[in-house]
């Protein structure tokens, strides 16, 4: 049975609070008109629930195994392990998926790679202010790629993808 100091309360206190519930329904069923209706409704309810849940107990004592489902994982001659479970299937939890639609990116306007090679290294300020302007961009997007890619299988990869795109950035700045 349950203890007296359990979350749900003490026994008495379950019964107090039963039979104050039957006295408020009981005085409302003696008032005349749709109310007394109500309430007897509401009575009626409340014993077939407390009659079900007697059955439920009844139904657990006598088989404590009602409602699981056995799963045998070694069988010998001289010892069977197995294994209980409930008979409904777990419900798991979906992975992460992303809720809100990412915006998109305005990247500013570069010259391209290939415009870069083609156009030689003078003035070499320039060009590497270039150069360095594309890695910082380049790992922008790929931590925009992260955060797409996030609860997904290539989420490692993208991962790699921003470390990689972080280093680039970081060796033009210095």
């Amino acid at each position: 049975g349950r203890k007296v100091d359990s979350p749900e309360g003490s026994p008495a206190e379950e019964k107090l609070e039963k039979r104050l519930a039957q006295d408020a329904a009981a005085k409302k069923a003696h008032k005349p008109g749709a109310a007394a209706k109500k309430a007897k409704a509401a009575q009626a309810a409340q014993k077939a629930k407390m009659a079900k849940k007697a059955e439920e107990k009844e139904a657990e004592e006598k088989d404590p195994k009602a409602g699981l489902k056995s799963k045998t994982i070694i069988q010998t001659p001289f010892k069977l392990e197995m294994i209980w479970s409930p008979k409904k299937p777990v419900v798991k939890k979906p992975k992460h998926k992303v809720k809100r639609k990412l915006p998109t990116l305005h990247l500013p306007k570069l010259p391209s790679r290939h415009e870069i090679v083609n156009e030689g290294p003078y003035p070499i300020e320039q060009r590497l202010a270039a150069l360095a302007a594309h890695a910082y961009y380049l790992w922008g997007d790929s931590k925009f790629l992260v955060e797409l890619a996030g609860g997904t299988q290539s989420e490692l990869l993208a991962r790699n993808v921003e470390r990689f795109a972080k280093a680039a950035d970081t060796a033009a700045r210095s």
